[in-house]
This record gives C-alpha cells, structure tokens and sequence, in this order.
C-alpha cells in the first residue's frame, strides 16, 4: 500500500520582510494567526519578530527552496492556548514568544492548518504531525482503522460518513442504511418477543431478515475451504446406498404429536397455531442470542441508538443522539435550550454516524468517558508516550433512554458546563478504579491502562502509511474512550490539540504536571536510556513486542508519562528468554 501523499505544489506566499512588526500590531488568537490591530498590555514576553503574511496558501502549492535559517536556540514560539508549557520551558532558560519568528526552535499553533510542512528548518520543531487529519479527523480515523486488513478493529463502534440533509452523494449512507436496518430488524424482534408491541406482520418481516444477516455473517466467521473444482450434482449411483423408504425426522410434526396426545379435544388447528407461536418464538430468541453475540450484547439495548457528530468539528459542538432515520439523516431532533449557538446542529457540516453504545458503565447512574493524553515526539521512526493518569468526564444527568437528554448522553466539558447542577463532573482514574474494585484496584487500573495502550499504538501503527515522516514534528493526542458494562473499551474518536486549561481542580493538577513532563520529553528524551522490562507494567510478553517500555530519565521529571512505542527499538529475544527463565 502506497502511502497517502499530497500532490506537488507551487506558491508565491512571501514572508513579510519590512522591519520587524511589533506585538501590537500582529498577533496570535488562540484559534491560530492573524494580522490585524489588537490592542494588549505591554508584557515582558513582547519581542521584535517577522510574521507570515497572511496570504492564503493553498494545499496544493510546492514550498519554495529556502536555505537552512538561523535559528535562536532558545525560542519557544506560541499562542496561549499553551500557557500551562511556559513556566517549564522558562525553567531551562527559553524565551517565549506570542508572535512567530522564523528563527523558533519550538513552535505550537493550535490550528495544523497554518502550519507550512516542508519551509522549515531541520532543527525546527512544530507541533502537529503532517496529515494529522488521518487520526484527528472523525470522517478520517474511519479510512485510517479500515485500511490495513491484516488488523482486526474491535474496540471502534460501526461508523460512517454521510451528508446529512442531502444524503447519498458520494457518502457512505447506503452502508449505514444496510447496517441499520439489521439493528432496527432485531429491535421490532425483540419488542414482539417481549411483549412490546403486537405488530405481528413487521415481526415476521424482521425475523426474516435477522435469520438472513445472521446466518451470513455466520458463515462469514466461520468460512467454508474452497474446493479446486465444483462439486457435481447427485447421480442415481449416489443414491444406491439410501434405504428404501428413508425418510428425514420431521422435528416440528413429532413436537405437535407430543401436543396432541393426550389432549384430543382440542382442535388441531389450535394446537398448530399455538405449536407455531412457541417455535417462532424459540426461533427468535436463538436469533437474538446470536445477533448479540456477533454484534455486541454490550452495544444493544434495542433501541437503535446512533451518535451523530460533525466531522470537523470538536468539544461537543453538534453533536447529537436519535434513534430514528428521520432525526439521523433529516437532523429533525429537538436542540437543548442551553445550549449555546455555536454548540447547536448545522446542516451543512458532514457527519459522522457511529453506533451508540447503549450499555456503558455507569458511576451513580451517570454516563462516563475517559480523556487520555497520547504523546508522539518522534516520527522517524514513531516513538509514542502515554499519560497514565487519565481522568473521567461525567454526565450531569442521570442515563436515560431520552437521548433528547443532552445532559445525560454527551460528557464533554464544553456540553455539560451549561447544565444547571454542573459541579465539575470530573475524577481521576484511580477513585473510579477504587470505587469499582477496592480489594483489586491496582490490578484493574492497570488493566484498564493497557486496554487503551493496546489501542493508541494500534492507532497509530495503522496511521503509519499517512503521516508523513519527519523528525522535527511532534504531537499531542486527546484519546476519547469508553468502558461498557463488560469493561470493554471502546475508542470514541482523537483530538487533536486537547484543551489544557485549567477547566476544574482534577484537569488543574493533571495540567501541571503533565506539561512539565511534557516539556522534559521534548527537550531531553533522546537522553533517556530505553529498557524493554518495565515494572510499572510487569509484562514480559508486551515488552516483546516493542511495548510498554521503561525509560531511565536520567533524573528528568516526566511524572506519570510512560513510553508505550518506540518504532526503532530492537527486542532481543535473548534477554527475554533470560527475564521468563527467572521467573521475571
């Protein structure tokens, strides 16, 4: 597979060279760069710097050939959307600049677009990987876990693309309407099975089709070898060694003897109708039984709930729950009344319809997520860092079967700050591992911390193809996560450039911490000395397969930072043999 490129391309975008430009004049939102008059207090972080012009640049337009510039090592270039980075680069003696100067060592944009890939120095370093959008972006992740087939996705719900409003051009509505009719199929089966509606004619219709799509990806699982040539048809010989008069048990015939002996006075009719009700009905619940077993019983309460979120949009804005084709491809729901403007449904965007996970775990009978911070620092080859003390994003309402309840469905920060009875809604990994487990919740936070390692590196090996590989990129991810009933996790989409503000107490500690771990990776990781056991994780078997590896930080403080990925190390089998035969 050859890796996903963008086309060669020229432009006449100059940098501006007239002076320099103050502060005052040109300054960075914390949504990316502008050139236009804002008035701000004087500050000593106030510099004289050249700024890009802001001409639009096109994606397709080759960078010129520019000779290597001379850059100030200790020029940190960033808006405030990173402020919480400052202090630690000041540290080790960084001068921080609001604008951006050609001569950064370091610069953070918020916004991957402004950055120009391919116009800077080798000894420069930004912080969005180039593509990016193949993990970050929601319609993207799709394609990216698609792609390689040798890799079996298990822990991303069914998602699809799709133009809600004018749908079927040049999406993929057809593949979703095909996928949700089998849930809405197994919904009408199990109403009528459980007495919930009478509908008789749409339950033997639905039955029909859930034996079909069961029975197919039965097959499917379980597949049959091919013969190298065709089986032919059976002759008179064949059919020599057949007893005369054999003839094949007939199950239901010998289930309504049964009914009838006995009971003569009842009339056969009766006892059929009756016979077939209760064979229809086992015929269901066997159906059911395997439909949960192959599409999830965790997924599926019967409700054909599907989460709709725009495809390039973030912080919960958009986003929305229903159940009916209407409300999903015609956005006919009711908006929460709390909501901002901006948070609310627009139907021009593109959108993202995953599968709802109607069983999640609940704390308090509230909905939950998990926010977990991922650090690419290298890409040549791809060394990867997981913050371990991630922490949980709950729900102010309590879980319902309303999914017109925003504030029982959506956990983000940005969403549930407008809820009347918001208190923050946030804990550390560690209380909930205590609440769910106080006799074993070092092993189960453990568990659940490689449950998401599993995932992150999956990601982005399966990302490997698009990103393009250079090593003076670097990136952090905001993970999104799941736990259901059965303590699966399930990948919810990536962020890209995850808020750290300081938003509540919980986010305030982790913030400080995991920026000055940050910081020390960036400046001195290539320092640190890799191993291949690490006690944190105590698996000798994950350390055979370049994971989960312990990092000797030569007294540099990265916290609760752990490198989960390092592309260019090499296991020897040798000291692992040694490590298992010490029992290690």
């Amino acid at each position: 597979m050859k890796p996903l490129s963008l086309p060669k391309i020229s432009s006449k975008t100059q940098l501006v060279s007239k002076q320099t430009l103050q502060l005052s004049k040109v300054q960075l939102k914390p949504d990316g760069i502008v050139n236009e008059q804002i008035e701000r207090p004087k500050s000593s972080l106030q510099r004289k710097t050249v700024v890009f012009s802001s001409t639009v640049r096109s994606p397709f337009d080759k960078p010129q050939q520019q000779q290597e510039a001379v850059i100030d090592e200790k020029l940190v270039c960033a808006n405030q959307n990173y402020s919480s980075l400052f202090p630690f680069f000041e540290k080790y003696g960084y001068t921080i600049s609001l604008t951006i100067s050609p001569k950064f060592k370091y610069l953070f944009l918020a916004d991957a677009n402004l950055l120009l890939h391919g116009t800077y120095g080798s000894n420069q370093f930004v912080n969005h990987l180039k593509n990016n959008f193949s993990i970050c972006k929601k319609s993207s992740l799709i394609k990216t876990l698609r792609e390689p087939a040798e890799t079996e996705i298990y822990f991303s719900p069914d998602s699809f693309e799709i133009r809600t409003g004018t749908s079927g051009l040049q999406d993929e509505t057809e593949q979703f309407l095909k996928q949700y009719v089998i849930y809405k199929c197994a919904q009408i089966v199990f109403k009528y099975v459980n007495k919930i509606t009478n509908d008789k004619e749409s339950f033997l219709l639905a039955l029909q089709q859930l034996k079909f799509e069961v029975q197919f990806r039965t097959v499917r699982e379980y597949p049959i070898k091919q013969l190298a040539f065709p089986l032919p048809p059976l002759s008179l010989k064949d059919l020599v060694g057949i007893p005369n008069g054999y003839q094949a048990p007939d199950y239901k015939f010998e289930n309504l003897t049964a009914m009838v002996k006995g009971n003569s006075k009842k009339l056969y009719k009766d006892v059929i109708n009756k016979a077939t009700k209760k064979l229809l009905k086992a015929e269901a619940n066997t159906l059911l039984e395997e439909f949960e077993r192959i599409f999830g019983k965790n997924v599926n309460t019967y409700q054909n709930g599907w989460i709709c979120k725009p495809a390039g949009k973030s912080r919960g804005r958009g986003i929305y729950v229903a159940s009916e084709l209407k409300e999903i491809l015609l956005q006919k729901v009711q908006p929460d009344e709390n909501l901002p403007e901006e948070d609310k449904i627009d139907p021009q965007d593109v959108y993202i319809v995953q599968k709802y996970i109607e069983r999640p775990l609940l704390i308090d009978n509230k909905k939950f997520d998990i926010r977990c911070w991922f650090l690419v620092t290298k890409t040549q080859p791809i060394q990867m860092w997981m913050w371990c003390a991630p922490y949980l994003r709950i729900a102010s309402n309590d879980y319902s079967s309303d999914y017109n309840n925003t504030f029982a469905h959506l956990t983000n920060n940005s969403i549930q700050k407008y809820a009347t009875n918001f208190k923050g809604n946030m804990m550390h990994l560690k209380q909930f591992c205590q609440i769910i487990d106080k006799t074993n919740q070092d092993q189960m936070e453990k568990q659940l911390l490689l449950k998401m390692a599993t995932i992150g590196k999956t990601v982005i090996q399966c990302s490997e193809q698009f990103i393009n590989l250079t090593n003076n990129t670097f990136e952090l991810l905001g993970f999104d996560f799941l736990i259901d009933e059965l303590l699966n996790i399930w990948l919810l989409e990536v962020n890209s450039t995850p808020t750290l503000e300081y938003s509540t107490d919980v986010v305030t500690e982790l913030v400080n911490k995991a920026a000055e771990g940050w910081v020390e990776i960036l400046l001195f990781s290539h320092t640190f000395n890799i191993q291949m056991k690490d006690p944190f994780w105590n698996n000798t078997d994950m350390c055979s397969q370049n994971f989960l590896l312990n990092v000797d930080t030569k007294g540099h403080q990265i916290h609760d930072w752990k490198l989960i990925y390092n592309g260019e190390q090499q296991y020897d089998k040798a000291i692992d043999l040694k490590l298992k035969a010490k029992g290690v």
